[in-house]
Formats: C-alpha cells, structure tokens, sequence
C-alpha cells in the first residue's frame, strides 16, 4: 500500500510541489463554489462566501502563471498533466458536465473580472443542474 501512495504522490508532471497545491487547492474551491450554488438559497451568504474565496485565491495564482488551461476527460479534469478533480461517483461528477456539452477545455485568465468568474460558476451549476 505504501508504494502505491508514493506513486500516486510524485511529482511526474514537472510542477513544483508548492505551486501544484495552489491549483489543486484552487480548483477544489472552484468545485465548492459551483456546488455551493446548487445547494444554497440566493440569500443564503455562503455562496458568495465561496465565491469571493475563489475569486481571491484564482488571482493570485494568475499573477504567477498568467493563465490556467484545465482538459476535461468523462470523469477527470487536468492542468497539463496534474490530475486536479476525478469522479468519486457517476452521480456526482463534476467533470461530466463539461464533457458531456463538448466542453474538452476552459482557460482562466489574468485579469478575469469577479463577475466573469460569478456568471461562469453559475453557467457550470445550471449545467449540472441539468444532468
């Protein structure tokens, strides 16, 4: 069992190990923040809790990397070759919906705007909303 974790765990993508728990802690957030508005009422702040969260953290990864490219497979989404997200389950698989519209990859921008980010998270939610 511990050679599969130190498998599972090294570094085959080239990433520096501080930088690849930004995006990974990133995107995670990203996830939250999407599911976040599945489950809460508009009113509810939790949301925009998430939302103000990941719109934080994503920018200052983008003043690092300038731009973050993530591919979507049927049940797991890349950044170049670091697995960020991969399906627990059929029922909830984040990655589906993209995948299933067509959606093979997304990009961040530097400079993308908070209310860029708010209606392209609120896209994803109706999109898994609809699955």
């Amino acid at each position: 069992m511990d050679e599969l974790f130190d498998l599972v765990d090294s570094n085959s993508t080239g990433i520096p190990e501080p930088l690849r728990k930004k995006i990974v802690e990133t995107f995670n957030i990203f996830v939250k923040t999407v599911k976040a508005r599945l489950v809460y009422p508009s009113s509810s702040r939790l949301p925009q809790q998430f939302m103000e969260d990941f719109f934080g953290r994503l920018g200052l990864l983008l003043d690092e990397l300038d731009s973050l490219t993530f591919k979507v497979e049927a049940d797991r989404i890349l950044y170049e070759e670091l697995e960020v997200y991969r399906a627990q389950s059929k029922s909830e698989n984040f990655a589906h919906a993209f995948f299933r519209d067509g959606i093979v990859y997304f990009q961040f921008k530097q400079g993308v705007l908070f209310k860029e980010l708010e209606s392209f998270t609120e896209i994803i939610a109706r999109m898994m909303r609809s699955a």
